[in-house]
Parts: structure tokens; C-alpha cells; sequence
């Protein structure tokens, strides 16, 4: 958690981004320690040789992924809905 924080932090500053008022930065850390536990799970899993590799694999899956997922701007929220 506390790398996750710090990552955040640092982002939001790079970035120059208020993260008191952004959530950006902190979702941008959650991904990346997300994105890096996976990679070194399928690792240690698969008995990968190369843990580089797969993070770039990972981080191309995601901006795959990503580009075709829908908008949510402008959607309607369901009642009770976060």
C-alpha cells in the first residue's frame, strides 16, 4: 500500500496533477502494482524466463483491452450504482 501511495504521489507530481482533487494518479498506481503482481504471479506460475517481456506483454494486453472499452462518460447511473 505504501508503494502504491508513493507512486501516486509521484505521478500526480510528473504529471502535475492535483491529486486532491484528481483521482488519476492513484488509479494509475493501483494498475501498475496491479499489472506488476500479475506478471510476477504468471512468472513464478509458469516459470517464465523473462519477467521483462512479460511486463511488456502485460502493459500491451491492457492498452488493447483498453481501446476498445466503451465510454462511460454520459451514461446513466443505475440507482445505487458507485
Amino acid at each position: 500500500a505504501r508503494m502504491e501511495e508513493r507512486l501516486a504521489a509521484l505521478l500526480a507530481e510528473r504529471l502535475s496533477i492535483d491529486a486532491e482533487r484528481d483521482s488519476t494518479p492513484a488509479l494509475l498506481a493501483f494498475l501498475a502494482r496491479a499489472l506488476f503482481d500479475t506478471a510476477f504471479n504468471v512468472w513464478y506460475d509458469q516459470d517464465r524466463e523473462d519477467l521483462s517481456g512479460l511486463v511488456d506483454e502485460l502493459f500491451a494486453k491492457l492498452r488493447t483491452l483498453t481501446r476498445g472499452a466503451p465510454s462511460v462518460s454520459g451514461r446513466a447511473r443505475r440507482p445505487g450504482a458507485c
